[in-house]
């Protein structure tokens, strides 16, 4: 409570951050429930893995193209309309996937899930830098990364008890009074920081923003499934990016954009996003290599390998909130730099294990980097929102996290290409050699990303506060 307290929050607006805290909570463990699931849904409703995997590819797809449409709703609608309307959007999937009488079912529910998730997330960033005073914000997107930080933790465990014990529809029944309870508080609690204006929809903007980032991600997911590069997933990618650039231009030259992109022309906030645009490069495909790692090559169970993560996600979050802390006292320089540093001594070990190498050391490498994850998520997007002006902070919030999203995509097809190059040049890919080598190939390009990470925060990063270019 010493946060709100210290931020002379009143007592609605304490609810309200609370609400939106809750929002977030439940959209994050959203994304990571549906894997356990997974195998009780094939077997009952007669779906191969290809097929079930859509369940995961279509929430990723249609959460992308929702990100950049909120801004514009954020300007067109109220603050409270939005939420609810997100919350019961997820409700109605929630329901629909517990019900799930055939896998069409499934994939409808999905596809409303992720368009509340693609709300939520930059509706949420936003909303707490409006509530929060200056400074009072590394704080407050430290909460916010505590909870998502957490969330991801508990999903697989809370999917697969619920799984065991009942089945998986019970599995997403369980969520959606969640996003009920969230929806009638949030009635009486969410209130407008921002003036309303009566935009217009670009039609030609949404769709060259909807079949872009499709176009663009579908063609990154095709590379990993796939573990390297192929003549469609080229054809796919090209053409999103082509599309995405007819739609930059094109936002640069509308007086009312569906996305504000003139945002990255204030430094500071160009200097944040090309941050967290590299950093998010290398952190994403840490969900892929590890694993193979851990289970592949070192031949250690599914449960093992969950434990490795668990202590990891609570460091993280512990850091998240103490990042928050130093960037409201120092500014985000520190905290950046601490981060970076971590995270480049992580991946640079993640290069020297081998076949040998004791689990215990995994678990610390694991650690030390998820406590880099911690103290320069947070500081830097808090870094780049500050620079803003309030009126431009949904339009930032949504420009930070397609960006985000889009360079983890390209970074994790990029990373898998090279595992795959590294693999393939063995006589035998298959070989737990093949499988090493691959993996700390991808170590090493990580390891760059991370020095380029540092290296860059060492030199955009100042600790004086900006709002211009």
């Amino acid at each position: 409570m010493s946060l709100f307290n210290d931020a002379q929050l009143t007592n609605k607006q304490i609810v309200m951050t609370v609400v939106l805290v809750a929002g977030a909570f439940i959209s994050v463990l959203n994304q990571t429930i549906v894997s356990p699931a997974l195998p009780g849904i094939m077997s009952e409703l007669g779906v191969d893995v290809s097929m079930a995997q859509w369940l995961i590819t279509i929430f990723t797809l249609v959460m992308a193209i929702m990100i950049p449409v909120t801004a514009f709703l954020l300007d067109r609608f109220s603050l409270r309309s939005l939420f609810i309307s997100a919350m019961a959007l997820f409700a109605a999937g929630s329901l629909l996937l517990a019900w799930g009488p055939t896998f069409s079912v499934l994939i409808l529910g999905r596809v409303l899930q992720a368009i509340s998730s693609g709300m939520l997330s930059p509706m949420i960033m936003s909303i707490l830098m409006w509530i929060f005073p200056l400074g009072f914000r590394g704080r407050a997107m430290g909460l916010y990364s505590l909870v998502i930080a957490f969330a991801p933790a508990i999903g697989p465990t809370y999917s697969g008890v619920i799984v065991d014990l009942f089945s998986w529809h019970f599995v997403f029944l369980s969520i959606a009074p969640l996003a009920v309870i969230a929806a009638f508080v949030a009635f009486f609690t969410i209130e407008d920081f921002v003036e309303r204006r009566n935009v217009v929809l670009d039609k030609l903007s949404l769709i060259l923003s909807t079949f872009g980032l499709i176009s663009l991600l579908y063609g990154c997911s095709i590379i990993g499934s796939a573990g390297g590069l192929s003549p469609e997933s080229i054809a796919t990618i090209a053409a999103g990016l082509l599309i995405l650039t007819w739609f930059g231009i094109r936002q640069l030259n509308l007086k009312e954009p569906m996305l504000e992109l003139r945002v990255l022309k204030n430094r500071n906030f160009l200097s944040a996003v090309f941050i967290i645009m590299l950093f998010q490069a290398a952190i994403l495909v840490l969900s892929v290599i590890l694993p193979i790692y851990i289970q592949t090559i070192r031949g250690y169970s599914a449960t093992i390998t969950g434990l490795v993560f668990l202590p990891g996600a609570a460091f993280m979050a512990i850091t998240s909130m103490f990042s928050g802390r130093l960037f409201d006292r120092h500014g985000p320089r520190r905290p950046v730099l601490l981060g970076a540093t971590a995270l480049m001594i992580s991946f640079l070990g993640l290069v020297i294990i081998d076949t040998g190498s004791p689990i215990w050391l995994i678990f610390v490498i694991y650690i030390v980097l998820s406590t880099g994850i911690g103290l320069l998520n947070t500081p830097v997007s808090t870094w780049a929102l500050n620079s803003l002006d309030d009126k431009e902070i949904h339009h930032g919030s949504a420009v930070l996290n397609t960006l985000r999203q889009t360079a983890g995509a390209i970074g994790t097809a990029i990373l898998v290409t090279v595992m795959s190059i590294e693999i393939s040049a063995y006589p035998d890919p298959d070989s737990i050699a093949a499988n090493m080598a691959g993996f700390n190939a991808t170590s090493v390009c990580m390891a760059v990303l991370m020095i380029v990470v540092f290296v860059a925060a060492f030199f955009l990063i100042r600790d004086k506060e900006k709002t211009g270019v």
